[in-house]
């Protein structure tokens, strides 16, 4: 008799944790989606990133948007003045030519940019979803090589009262944990993937500067207020019989970097990039402190 008047308190025991487990398998099934999502929207950006830079690596050594994006991509199909080109997930090319590219995932889209400058050739450089949400974008410019070109019933024996909530809980902690680990592992990698990506950004805004100032060198215009401009110095050599003008100047790229060019100009189309190069910038300095077991106890 007395065993019968648990049963109650058994199965409202049983019948609350249920209920919590369910709420909280709720809410870590949540966060694990969440997780996911995250993780995939920062795999997106890190590829748009790289084919960015891929692309802009193959615009500056002077290909067109055609064959850049055939020496990166393959040979692919585009459409529009703006240069579209539709990408699978795996920011492969979509083959196929119907319109609209409705199996596609994503489009790379490649813009001119027209500066004052003659002689300079740039474009924007757009990886984005179907819906407009950009990923990635880049800017770059580079000198045009002409100088002016573009989850039985039994007997009633009911357990002893506590053992349903402590497998609740140590299942919801379970649970908890293994959610909390999750959202900590993809935060991470959101933060590093942003940084790489800040890197890249970076680098190809300096980048740009430095192209824009040596286009207006060749040019033989004053660029010594352009924005940016962290140092500058004319280093004029004479051989006997001519002289050489080597220009020399940097433009920041982080608190720790700095992008240095020397460059021999002689008119628009006689110049020559001696050193284009991203340096650390501050003193390293060496930790000469390292204890080692002097094997005495």
């Amino acid at each position: 008799m007395n065993e019968r008047s648990k049963a109650p308190l058994v199965m409202l025991e049983q019948m609350v944790m249920l209920l919590v487990f369910a709420l909280a398998a709720a809410l870590c099934l949540q966060a694990f989606v969440k997780s996911d999502a995250a993780s995939r929207t920062s795999e997106a950006r890190d590829r748009a990133a790289l084919l960015c830079q891929s692309m802009a690596e193959e615009l500056r050594s002077g290909a067109n948007r055609s064959r850049a994006a055939d020496a990166v991509l393959g040979e692919v199909q585009c459409s529009g003045s703006a240069f579209l080109v539709p990408l699978n997930e795996d920011m492969t090319p979509y083959l196929d030519s119907g319109f609209p590219y409705d199996g596609a995932a994503y489009q790379l889209e490649i813009y001119p940019a027209n500066y004052r400058a003659p002689g300079l050739n740039g474009a924007k450089i757009i990886v984005s979803a179907l819906n407009g949400d950009e990923l990635f974008s880049l800017e770059v410019l580079w000198q045009g090589e002409d100088g002016m070109k573009e989850q039985k019933r039994s007997s009633f024996s009911p357990p002893a009262l506590g053992g349903a909530s402590l497998l609740v809980i140590f299942a919801v902690l379970a649970l908890t944990i293994f959610a909390l680990l999750s959202l900590s592992t993809v935060r991470a990698d959101g933060r590093l993937s942003d940084a790489a990506n800040q890197a890249i950004q970076d680098y190809y805004e300096a980048d740009c500067k430095a192209q824009q100032y040596l286009a207006l060198l060749r040019l033989g215009e004053d660029a010594a207020n352009l924005e940016g401009l962290d140092d500058v110095d004319t280093v004029v050599i004479d051989y006997g019989g001519y002289t050489e003008r080597r220009e020399y100047f940097t433009f920041p790229i982080s608190d720790t970097q700095e992008l240095q060019v020397e460059v021999r100009v002689d008119g628009v189309n006689d110049y020559e990039i001696l050193r284009w190069q991203a340096v650390p910038v501050g003193e390293w300095e060496a930790d000469e402190g390292i204890d080692l077991w002097d094997m005495m106890f």
